[in-house]
């Protein structure tokens, strides 16, 4: 029976063939945080940052987060860079802190993907900086990935 798909409005037969791939991006898609709260959220995380409050920096985590930086990578001998859980980046935060006293980020710009940001920042030092985020069901940081101007 010939009929016009719910999802891409394309005439179909029974079902259309798009559907399963477009499933878990609409399911995403409606439990995803609206841009005003991201850019909320991205504001709080570069505050906690800029003033050393490493309660409010911390609260942006799931506790069982994955981290990977090339910071983490030289600091902790961490192969890949990759740290896992919120004590084990709480500690990486900390001596980050330490080498760097008067870190200060700028916000720069918020793209946003079905499941996660891409927060672009400016460091201390004018160079340019990247994180990769993307959110839990519970809307905590999952995982993150740092990318740095060279």
């Amino acid at each position: 029976m010939m009929g016009t798909c719910d999802v891409c409005s394309d005439a179909v037969f029974n079902s259309c063939h798009k559907v399963n791939i477009f499933v878990g991006i609409l399911k995403s898609c409606l439990t995803m945080i609206d841009k005003t709260q991201m850019q909320e959220i991205a504001a709080g995380w570069i505050k906690a940052w800029n003033s050393g409050d490493f309660r409010m920096l911390l609260d942006h985590y799931a506790d069982d987060v994955v981290f990977y930086s090339s910071a983490a990578a030289r600091r902790w001998n961490a192969e890949g860079g990759k740290l896992v859980g919120k004590t084990a980046i709480e500690s990486h935060f900390r001596k980050a802190f330490e080498e760097v006293p008067d870190m200060n980020l700028t916000f720069k710009k918020l793209l946003m993907g079905t499941d996660g940001v891409l927060l672009v920042y400016q460091r201390e030092t004018g160079r340019m900086s990247a994180d990769f985020v993307l959110f839990n069901e519970s809307g905590k940081v999952k995982e993150v990935r740092v990318f740095n101007e060279l």
